[in-house]
């Protein structure tokens, strides 16, 4: 017995796939969301070699190093995850990496001068990117997309 296609991908590659699949999975739906905001965001700083992951890890170390503990917890990534986004951005050198000087075994991750003129020349593209996407989706809207992914986040990580 052969399992039926994919909903999701079209047999014949000239096909377009079919309009958005309503899967009951809330999982699958936030996702596929997120690919498509997130590749708006992934093309405007594309230009920069920069990418949206990347964007929010110099905007959180604009003002201070911050100890890389910490800074997973703020991007609400772990500690593996983190590691390999700053994997490429220590190489290029918009990031370093050092030991607190109050307590050596805390390791902070700061802001070279060089991630901060990227982190500057990126804030346009971002913004603009941010403004495109209210103008089509809609302010109201996504104010209450907004407030709505603050409920489900506050709510699911207070769950058991």
């Amino acid at each position: 017995m052969t399992a039926p296609p994919s909903p999701e991908l079209s047999p014949d590659p000239q096909t377009p796939p079919p309009a958005p699949y309503a899967s009951p999975c809330t999982c699958f739906q936030v996702r596929r969301a997120a690919r498509i905001i997130t590749g708006r965001y992934d093309a405007a700083l594309a230009p920069l070699g920069l990418r949206i992951t990347q964007f929010s890890v110099l905007a959180h170390l604009v003002q201070q190093p911050v100890p890389l503990t910490a800074l997973a917890e703020m991007l609400v990534m772990d500690r593996t995850t983190l590691t390999r986004t700053l994997k490429p951005m220590l190489a290029a050198g918009w990031v370093t990496t050092e030991a607190d000087p109050t307590d050596r075994r805390i390791k902070r991750a700061q802001l070279t001068e060089t991630g901060l003129a990227l982190f500057e020349q990126a804030v346009p593209l971002w913004r603009d990117t941010q403004r495109a996407v209210k103008d089509h989706l809609g302010r109201d809207f996504v104010r209450d997309l907004h407030d709505r992914l603050t409920t489900v986040w506050e709510t699911l990580s207070a769950a058991p």
